[in-house]
């Protein structure tokens, strides 16, 4: 009785310091997403863009073949996924936009999960801890986490496709490579970044068995990779193949008329290893570059198996991303580089668990002091919110109703985003006939809005007062 008393106790013990670190880092991972989150939930032009979407399939019952569009509009398109894995959010709240703050909760939740339960089960359950942990207090990664759009979802199938892989290397089952084609057509269409991982996937195969080797498998790869594609296949049949001519006219006309140069790549990678380097010195962020490439390198002659192919595909991946982006030439944004993050904190934290593990808690000290500040940047008020312009369109249904005007948007490119899907809800009725009574939207406001909220406006004319 005694004996099974004290293997109780040690089960209690166990479960309580095994479960405690990781539910405090969920604790600061939610925190630096969610908190002040009514205040910061943005409804810009992409946000507008598929809640229009939305609204269409709910309301007008018409299907998406197009998602969104690759850099500006002499880009090509991408599958409409991201579209129709949200609506069941809006079918929550009646079509109102504050689905995508419910949509945001449960994904960073379900990538916390799915993030501890893949890297415990690739590394060890200290890895994905410590992971979550520095995860948790970058500030590019708690805002990007933060958006409502496609790229949110890079971080989570890149982690994903890590798992698969090892499946596929230890069973090689049909069924894993099935999942693996449907998993890379999916994600490359949330974001064309996920190319890279594609790449990433094709080395690891190669490395793994010879190309010749298990044709059906790879066969089944291929095709569900291209099943994928099919709703921008049933477009492109339909309008004499637009997709495909705006696809190929990406890589032999490029998408800006500004020269490319080679090193644009570079003004945003400094701000991404920031959070972790804390500069942007130019010879600092070179050295970080050489220490993460010889990290892989050496992790691929320690470890064996399945890990061994990781580091050793991680580490072309490497070498190979800046000539992509060089020969790109345009200056991409952070958010570019998200399919990194898991590389780079998988490759410090085994490395420093290996050589150097009581470093890791000062680093970790360290950056969080150094990133706090940003952090709480992150918190603060968007004077543009969705819950800031969900207020002032409510005040303008309340001054409006049943009157005969039009109405007309004076801001700066892209500040009038996410007003009309807003005017649509709340059943604003007006014209489009310029010789009714004109209510203008203004951004900044001035002392003729009769509304004002934050630095937005509404000046209503007299004929409506």
């Amino acid at each position: 009785m005694i004996r099974i008393n004290n293997q109780k106790k040690a089960a209690k013990k166990n479960f309580f310091y095994q479960f405690l670190p990781l539910f405090l880092v969920f604790l600061l991972f939610m925190f630096f997403r969610f908190n002040n989150f009514g205040n910061r939930i943005g409804f810009g032009w992409d946000q507008e863009q598929y809640t229009t979407q939305v609204r269409q399939l709910i309301v007008d019952h018409k299907p998406v073949l197009l998602g969104p569009r690759t850099t500006n509009d002499r880009g090509f398109f991408l599958a409409p996924y991201f579209t129709y894995l949200i609506t069941p959010f809006f079918l929550l709240t009646n079509l109102h936009p504050y689905a995508i703050g419910i949509f945001l909760i449960c994904f960073n939740i379900l990538f916390f999960i799915g993030s501890y339960y893949i890297l415990s089960n690739l590394f060890s359950k200290k890895t994905a801890i410590l992971f979550l942990l520095f995860w948790s207090i970058n500030p590019i990664a708690a805002r990007y986490d933060s958006v409502a759009w496609w790229p949110i979802f890079i971080p989570l199938g890149t982690l994903m496709v890590f798992f698969v892989l090892k499946k596929i290397f230890n069973d090689n089952r049909l069924t894993d490579w099935l999942i693996l084609g449907i998993l890379c057509g999916f994600f490359i269409n949330m974001h064309v970044q996920f190319a890279f991982i594609l790449f990433f996937v094709l080395i690891s195969i190669f490395l793994h068995q010879n190309v010749l080797i298990n044709l059906k498998n790879k066969l089944i790869f291929f095709i569900a990779f291209i099943i994928m594609f099919t709703p921008l296949i049933i477009f492109d049949f339909r309008h004499n193949f637009l997709n495909t001519k705006l696809l190929l006219s990406f890589f032999s006309k490029g998408i800006a008329d500004v020269e490319p140069w080679f090193f644009n790549w570079t003004l945003p990678f400094k701000n991404v290893t920031q959070p972790i380097i804390l500069t942007k010195n130019v010879l600092m962020i070179f050295f970080f570059y050489i220490a993460i490439a010889f990290s892989q390198f050496l992790l691929y002659r320690k470890k064996r198996g399945y890990l061994k192919n990781f580091y050793l595909a991680a580490f072309i991946l490497w070498m190979v991303f800046p000539l992509i982006f060089g020969i790109y030439g345009q200056r991409p944004s952070e958010y570019y580089f998200m399919f990194l993050y898991p590389f780079i904190y998988i490759t410090l934290i085994e490395i420093l668990l290996l050589y150097k593990k009581k470093l890791l808690i000062f680093i970790f000290i360290i950056l969080f002091i150094i990133n706090l500040r940003p952090l709480f940047f992150n918190l603060q008020d968007d004077k543009y919110s969705l819950k800031f312009k969900d207020e002032l369109i409510r005040k303008l249904t309340d001054r409006t109703k049943g009157k005969k005007f039009n109405i007309s948007f004076t801001t700066s490119v892209g500040s009038d985003a996410g007003f009309r899907y807003l005017i649509k809800y709340y059943k604003i009725h007006y014209t489009g006939d310029w010789k009714d009574p004109l209510v203008q939207i203004k951004i900044p406001a001035n002392n003729k809005c009769r509304i004002k909220v934050n630095e937005m406006g509404v000046i209503i004319p007299k004929e409506l007062l």
